[in-house]
């Protein structure tokens, strides 16, 4: 891609470590994972240079009822939680 497109944004959806829990089932449906990440860094190993990354819950807060909101800023504090389900804008050089 970064041949054909270069200076382009490409923004993915990045599942992290803790969908490991719902592997077989995903495999027994034929939805196989077969990589994961524990932050944006490991993508950044993968040669992508990030240019921001959110999680899913700091998109759309307000979808939330009031008492959700409370409970996900607080666990997007934490690395496990917030990366579990990452949007990720990277460029290509």
């Amino acid at each position: 891609m970064r041949s054909q497109f270069p200076g382009a944004t490409l923004d993915a959806e990045v599942i992290g470590n803790y969908a490991k829990v719902a592997e077989k089932q995903l495999a027994q449906l034929g939805a196989p994972l077969k990589w994961y990440v524990k932050n944006e860094q490991d993508l950044t190993a993968m040669g992508l240079q990030i240019v921001n990354a959110w999680s899913l819950y700091q998109l759309s807060p307000e979808r939330w009822p009031w008492q959700w909101q409370l409970l996900l800023r607080f666990f997007t504090q934490l690395p496990y939680f917030r990366n579990g389900y990452l949007i990720v804008e990277t460029k290509l050089y």
